[in-house]
Order: C-alpha cells, then structure tokens, then sequence
C-alpha cells in the first residue's frame, strides 16, 4: 500500500494519481487509487485503518492525518504501533507532503477554488503537524518527505516512489507465495 500524507493543496492527489498511473504500467494495471474522507463518528482510529488497507492500493490520505485533525490522543502510539505493523505486511510506502513556507502554503490554500473539509486555521496547523511528521518529530514510519514549497514533484520523484512502492510490493508477494 502506498500512502500519501498531508494537508490540503499540496497536491497529493495529482501525485497519488501520477504514482498510480505509472505503477500501472509495470503492475498490469493492479494498482489503483484510493481517497479517504473525513471519517464518521464511529470510526474506531486502530482496527477501521486495517480494514481499508490492501497491497495495491494508493491512499490518498490514511492515518498520519488523526494526528492533524482529531483530538490529542486520537492516535495513541499504541494505536500507531498496530497500524505500522499491519501496514508493513503490506509492503507499505509512505509519503510525506507539506510546505515548510508559511506563507508560501498559505498562498496555496487562497488560490484553491475547491471548498475545503477544514478552515484555514485549522489547515496551517495541519500543515505544520505533517511537516514535524515529515521531519521524525512523532515517530511515525515515513519513506519519503516532499517539501512543496521547493515546487512539484517531478517526473523522476514520481517514478522513483513508484518503483520502491512496487519493489516492497513484489517482495511482500513473493513471501505469500513461498507461505502458501
């Protein structure tokens, strides 16, 4: 499963689609795109994340986001721990995104026409939240951090997260097969 993290308008989705679309090219077209929303009230921030999980798909958002969004305490370590393990059974990849210029993110966020799940003051924090994320400060697993305000993934960026991505995935199905 490859993931992709951050806060809103620092272009996930067109990375995750590039990624996809790509991957698709060496995978006979097994990878496929996934977007999580806002979850309900009754998600339960440990077992619902497994229950999304599967190799091939790529996230668009997942469970990094419960530490920019939710409640202190929402993601427990505990909880992180869980995920990490059953995400690395999976032969995850993760992939940080976020502005390290405050008002470079902000210019991102007034010039995006599209209605957002979160208020500005809420999405400024989110990005700082994955930008610590991004740097270790929380201790989550992450593959690769992408700082935006240096511009857009390039091609080459693309097809790399693509090909580690696709490597984890290959050796994770050479195991079920040597298991079966």
């Amino acid at each position: 499963m490859l993931i992709i993290e951050g806060p809103d308008c620092v272009g996930k989705t067109t990375f995750a689609n590039k990624v996809t679309e790509y991957a698709n090219t060496q995978l006979d077209g097994h990878a496929y795109y996934q977007h999580m929303t806002r979850p309900s009230k009754h998600f339960d921030f440990c077992y619902d994340y497994v229950d999304m999980m599967s190799i091939f798909g790529v996230m668009d958002r997942f469970h990094l986001g419960a530490f920019a969004y939710h409640p202190v305490g929402t993601m427990t370590l505990s909880k992180l721990s869980y995920i990490e393990g059953e995400l690395l059974v999976r032969g995850s990849f993760i992939v940080v995104m976020y502005d390290s210029i405050h008002e470079h993110y902000k210019g991102l966020l007034e010039k995006d026409p599209r209605k957002q799940m979160f208020d500005k003051d809420t999405l400024m924090g989110a990005n700082h939240v994955f930008r610590d994320i991004a740097l270790k400060k929380y201790g989550c697993k992450v593959h690769l951090s992408i700082d935006v305000a240096n511009g857009f993934p390039n091609d080459d960026i693309i097809a790399v997260t693509a090909e580690q991505w696709m490597l984890n995935v290959k050796v994770i199905l050479e195991r079920k097969i040597k298991w079966s």
